[in-house]
């Protein structure tokens, strides 16, 4: 309500939603006072919705089929329960701050988890494959400031994953351990740029950077070290643009092992 003035420095964390309220609890508690400020009342609700829709959740993606609970006050907001995005079932934690503070403040927290084929992570925007083929486990958490900038820290597990690099013939076969991880930085909902990229395997490991991105997608992800089997290297990686086909890749190096690709 526009008395509780709860968003008149800043927009609601979520700026659109629909669905169905299932059920839903309202508090109001005020002192017994003749002459009442709207600051003074405590109001709070509690409930649950289904069939949630949040346009633009995240990288420009619709967040679709929620079911949530949640509790608010004049203080904030918190949320939990599932949704699918780009086609990837996920469980959903969310706590959003309400409370006046500098640019600095942290205004929402979100725990996102669930597990997607590689196939559904290029619905998001930038297709994984050839380098990554089958179950990645998805394990993100993020904070938003008031000044709209927003950092996602996100991890995959690719135990069940297939990674390949054709290029050098190294791959790692489904059932062996490995990780990645990565931070997002994002302005207003826009991915600018991706930090401190991570990926580990038994006899592999890649650190870079990725930026000049363009709706949601980075043009450049730079390789700062790069170790598959005997191979190491630096180099550049392009992802496909819209309309485009096919990764490119750019790779230099001390030691380049040539015996599986002969032996192929």
């Amino acid at each position: 309500h526009p008395r509780l003035h709860l968003f008149d420095t800043r927009p609601p964390p979520v700026p659109a939603i629909f669905g169905t309220l299932r059920e839903a609890r309202l508090q109001i508690a005020f002192p017994l006072i003749s002459d009442l400020p709207v600051e003074r009342l405590r109001v709070s609700a509690t409930g649950r919705a289904s069939e949630v829709r949040v346009p633009r959740a995240l990288l420009g993606k619709d967040l679709e089929r929620g079911v949530f609970e949640f509790s608010a006050d004049t203080e904030g907001l918190r949320i939990n329960g599932t949704g699918v995005l780009a086609g990837i079932p996920l469980r959903i934690q969310q706590e959003a701050d309400f409370r006046p503070g500098n640019a600095n403040q942290v205004v929402a927290r979100e725990v996102v988890t669930g597990r997607a084929d590689a196939r559904q992570i290029a619905g998001l925007g930038l297709d994984p494959r050839p380098f990554v083929e089958g179950q990645v486990g998805i394990d993100s958490r993020s904070e938003t400031r008031r000044n709209g900038q927003t950092r996602v820290r996100l991890r995959t597990d690719f135990t069940q994953s297939r990674l390949a690099v054709d290029a050098l013939s190294w791959a790692k076969p489904p059932g062996v351990t490995s990780a990645g991880e990565a931070m997002l930085i994002l302005q207003n909902g826009t991915l600018q740029r991706i930090e401190g990229i991570r990926v580990t395997a038994p006899d592999a490991l890649l650190r870079g950077t990725a930026g000049e991105t363009r709706d949601n997608i980075p043009g450049r992800i730079e390789i700062q070290q790069a170790q598959f089997g005997r191979n190491r290297m630096t180099g550049e990686i392009f992802p496909p643009r819209a309309g485009a086909a096919g990764w490119h890749l750019a790779l230099r190096g001390p030691v380049l092992d040539l015996a599986p690709v002969l032996a192929a």
